[in-house]
């Protein structure tokens, strides 16, 4: 027996040990968010809870399951799978997003032109938008409950807590200092090798790729390095959890001063704000405490200025001044307006695990050039995902950490009280940046909040010692540990596949999944390169056959293999580098589609679908998107690129229902709407078209005159007028001097100057002097001469610091020969705005030429704004 008991406790210390170096080297390997690093990660958990499961069964095991963190981690996961299960036809419409998904898909499935293979399924009825992302997020949730009943089943109480708040600090140290150093000589890659996104050397976050995931692993480790600091200087009254040794008290302020110069140097708002609200709460409630160790806390935040001095420069300071700039978190703000408007859509259950950049892509309202992946607020992208149910399991699981964390700080020495309560600061520290941040979803900084919380509620269970402890049976012993070895086991196989694909994209130069959005355009590539893509993307996908992200990529790379092909193919007949590109785009195929009307489509389709290039790549493309659609029928590109190769579709729905599908879903995205706005064209479905494009310059007004010159392409200027071109009042007339300029085109210049003149005086999101401006503008292309000066001068009056009104006015008055009036107007615009080049020439110009009574020898044009 006395054998058996040495042999669990050998076992458990190994345990320690194990679940010490995986909080320690995880956040090392890019924060684990790489597959290979999440499985070596995972392979550890898997091995601890095994390690605990052999050390035998504990008395309270049945208690550390029903436990409220226990049950809201569980809880998560659980969702997360229900979320990805198929549900029956009548529950889904009732719970599910039935009556949208019906809107995204046809009545049947299609079959590609001359494809051999079965039809591609429509998609799965289920509560998830994309089934695969939530059955990754609940694989994920599973393992953080796996090591967090691990911790729970060690029993080591205030010692585990000591072993790992000394690990913890010292890793954080040197991470600060390696984070420090590496920004400071900064090359544009992670530890000299790997190739960062972020160019900013201060905002990559040492071993990390964003600076906020830095801070929010430095900000839980602080919390441990004060606890341990406040400990020091405590006597022991006997404990032996935190054994007394000469000269801890020094290294413990400067490691702690490391991590704070860390957290103000890696420029993270979010990251400085849980810092400092934690500490002042630390204050405030340990009042006491603080006053005894006062010297200790004035030694760290000394050695953190120390630090930052010797770092130089004033950018990190330059940084947290921007904390009350309103203007500087426009980007977030943003984020969250289309977060909440995406959970308002379905607040109870939320759109699935794991699928926020999907379920919110359609609520974004302008064109950021880049798709968010996460709220950055922890609880808007709980909320968005898990609906009511998954934040109030995530609440319940923290009040629970809390209410067992109060416990544990009654425990009867006094260092285990400070050890507890810098735990808690840490977490509380997370806990604020989460508000702007996700750090919680790095696994490299989940893996040590875990941990702690599963510490925390280990000892305030232990300090409980009025409730008796629940003592399972052995078959309900038996059964909860078959549940932890399926569930490992699971974990692993999911994991290792996640390994394999990644493996496979790497080696083939392709980003790792998630890593960046798929590309509408395919840039200019060699045939091998987009081969061995090809190569790597199947291979992968026989990993991950329900990645809808991969079928996108496998799509776009077809299409790039077919443009090169055709490219080779007219080369020798056209010898034009632009027309032989131009006819090698597969919506050329798509216009010459459809340019003999819907009778000839499928004659023609089948007519080109003997040939190689579509035989090859092209069909295998419209599969591919096909397959993105039945794993997530809520992408927008898919959409977007079934529009473009409809011909090649049996039974499926026309090219312009695919393109107001992915109108509805693309958001911000121009670049979508753009090609969707193309295909609808090209069937002569200008309604269509013109609501698309219409929306792609709502969306990027910076897009305009490119909109502008391809839509004239297939529409009329009262098509234009009515359909493209957005309410505002300057719209009609940048389209005017946009598209005609010439005298032949007076009628269609007037008649969309008479259309800006009625949308004006009701347009109330123009300010008045620029409504003035405008109204000038139309008027004199009108001829109405005298109104347009009246209007000119109200409105420089109303600004008249503005040099490109007073330019322009400068201009219209010489233009019809009052060259002493525009002197005029030129020289107080030069007075007022003697920075304005232009109109210092306006002046001299003006001046010779009034002299000799010409006009001044250049035409002055000023668009309008």
């Amino acid at each position: 027996m006395q054998e058996r008991t040495s042999a669990r406790h050998g076992v458990r210390q190994w345990t320690q040990g194990l679940i010490l170096a995986l909080t320690c080297l995880a956040p090392w390997a890019f924060g684990s968010v790489e597959a290979w690093a999440e499985l070596l990660l995972d392979a550890g958990v898997v091995l601890a809870t095994l390690m605990v499961l052999a050390a035998g069964r504990r008395p309270g095991r049945l208690e550390n399951l029903l436990s409220a963190p226990s049950i809201g981690l569980g809880g998560l996961a659980l969702l997360a799978w229900l979320q990805s299960v198929p549900l029956p036809r009548p529950l889904d419409v009732r719970v599910g997003p039935s009556s949208m998904r019906q809107a995204l898909s046809p009545a049947a499935a299609e079959r590609v032109l001359g494809d051999l293979k079965a039809r591609v399924p429509l998609p799965p009825w289920t509560l998830s938008i994309d089934p695969e992302a939530s059955q990754i997020a609940a694989v994920r949730l599973a393992a953080a409950w796996l090591l967090f009943q691990s911790v729970l089943g060690l029993g080591a109480g205030p010692k585990f807590l000591w072993r790992l708040s000394l690990a913890a600090t010292s890793n954080a140290a040197a991470m600060a200092l390696f984070s420090i150093t590496q920004s400071m000589t900064w090359t544009g890659k992670i530890y000299g090798y790997r190739a960062s996104p972020i160019a900013n050397a201060w905002r990559t976050g040492g071993p990390f790729v964003c600076h906020n995931h830095l801070a929010g692993y430095l900000n839980v480790c602080l919390g441990l390095a004060v606890g341990l600091l406040l400990a020091a200087g405590l006597p022991d009254h006997g404990a032996r959890s935190f054994p007394r040794k000469r000269g801890s008290s020094a290294w413990l302020a400067y490691a702690a001063g490391l991590i704070v110069a860390g957290i103000i140097a890696s420029h993270s708002r979010s990251g400085f704000v849980g810092m400092s609200i934690a500490g002042v709460g630390g204050v405030l409630i340990f009042r006491s405490t603080v006053q005894r160790a006062k010297l200790r806390l004035g030694a760290v935040a000394a050695l953190a200025a120390v630090v930052l001095f010797a770092v130089g420069g004033w950018s990190h300071f330059q940084r947290l001044a921007t904390l009350f700039d309103p203007g500087a978190y426009s980007d977030r703000v943003e984020i969250w307006d289309a977060a909440l408007a995406t959970w308002l859509g379905r607040p109870i259950l939320g759109w699935g695990m794991g699928t926020f950049q999907v379920a919110a892509s359609a609520a974004f309202r302008h064109d950021q050039g880049i798709n968010f992946a996460r709220a950055e607020n922890e609880y808007l992208d709980l909320l968005v995902e898990g609906g009511v149910v998954g934040l109030g399991l995530a609440v319940m699981g923290l009040l629970g950490v809390v209410r067992l964390g109060l416990l544990a700080s009654r425990a009867s020495a006094a260092r285990d009280r400070s050890l507890v309560a810098g735990a808690m600061l840490g977490l509380a520290a997370l806990s604020v940046q989460s508000l702007a941040d996700f750090s919680p979803h790095i696994p490299g900084v989940a893996a040590t909040a875990v941990v702690l919380c599963a510490t925390l509620c280990e000892i305030g269970q232990a300090e409980r010692k009025c409730v008796i402890p629940i003592r399972p049976s052995r078959l309900g012993f038996a059964t909860s540990c078959a549940v932890m070895v399926v569930l490992s086991l699971g974990v692993f196989v999911q994991a290792c596949h996640l390994a394999q694909a990644e493996s496979c994209l790497s080696m083939s130069g392709l980003p790792v999944p998630g890593a960046s959005t798929p590309a509408l355009v395919v840039r200019e590539e060699s045939r091998g390169a987009l081969e061995r893509k090809k190569l790597g993307l199947d291979a992968a996908l026989q990993h991950r056959p329900d990645w809808s992200e991969g079928y996108l990529r496998l799509g776009t790379t077809l299409l790039g293999l077919y443009q090169s092909t055709a490219k080779e193919w007219v080369a020798d007949e056209v010898k034009e580098t632009s027309k032989a590109a131009r006819l090698a785009d597969p919506l050329w195929l798509h216009a010459a589609a459809h340019s003999g009307g819907p009778d000839n489509v499928t004659e023609f389709a089948r007519e080109v679908a003997a040939q190689e290039p579509v035989r090859l790549y092209l069909a295998p493309a419209a599969r591919a998107f096909l397959e993105a659609r039945r794993c997530s029928p809520f992408m927008a590109a898919t959409h977007a690129y079934l529009a473009e190769l409809d011909y090649l579709l049996e039974g499926g729905d026309s090219s312009p229902v695919y393109a107001a599908r992915a109108m509805r879903l693309a958001g911000g995205n121009g670049r979508i709407l753009g090609l969707a706005a193309v295909a609808a064209a090209q069937v002569g479905d200008m309604w269509t078209a013109g609501r698309i494009f219409r929306r792609q310059i709502e969306v990027d007004e910076s897009s305009w005159e490119a909109v502008a010159d391809l839509a004239s392409t297939f529409m009329p200027a009262e098509l234009l007028l009515s359909h493209v071109i957005p309410v505002e009042g300057r719209w009609p007339i940048r389209f005017a001097d946009r598209l005609f300029t010439g005298p032949e085109d007076n009628h269609f210049r007037s008649q969309f100057l008479r259309a800006a003149l009625e949308r004006l005086p009701n347009d109330d999101r123009v300010p008045k002097a620029e409504r003035l401006r405008l109204e000038a503008r139309a008027r004199a292309g009108l001829g109405d001469d005298d109104n347009a000066g009246r209007l000119y001068e109200q409105a420089l009056s109303l600004e008249p610091l503005n040099a490109e009104w007073r330019f322009e006015y400068v201009t219209w008055l010489s233009g019809r020969g009052e060259l002493a009036k525009a002197y005029r107007q030129a020289v107080i615009g030069s007075q007022l705005r003697q920075d304005n080049g232009a109109l210092r020439l306006a002046v001299v110009q003006l001046a010779g030429a009034a002299a000799r009574d010409v006009t001044p020898p250049h035409t002055i044009t000023g668009p309008v704004r």
